[in-house]
């Protein structure tokens, strides 16, 4: 058996923000997204780096689950 821990940090940077953007997309398509943000557009929200860091904390507590 084999086992390794990777972090989310080690990954590749373009990789980190694709996932970044795909967490932020699910959040926004399944109305998942902060009251105080929700009249953002998708577009609004990837640029908004308030919420790309508090993608980024959930995908960190998740990691690798969420991988």
């Amino acid at each position: 058996m084999y086992s390794f821990n990777l972090s989310f940090e080690e990954l590749p940077e373009s990789l980190q923000e694709q996932k970044i953007d795909e967490m932020i997309k699910f959040d926004f398509e399944n109305n998942n997204v902060n009251i105080s943000l929700s009249d953002l557009t998708l577009e609004e929200l990837l640029e908004n780096e308030r919420y790309r860091e508090s993608a980024r904390r959930n995908i960190e507590m998740r990691f690798p689950m969420y991988f």
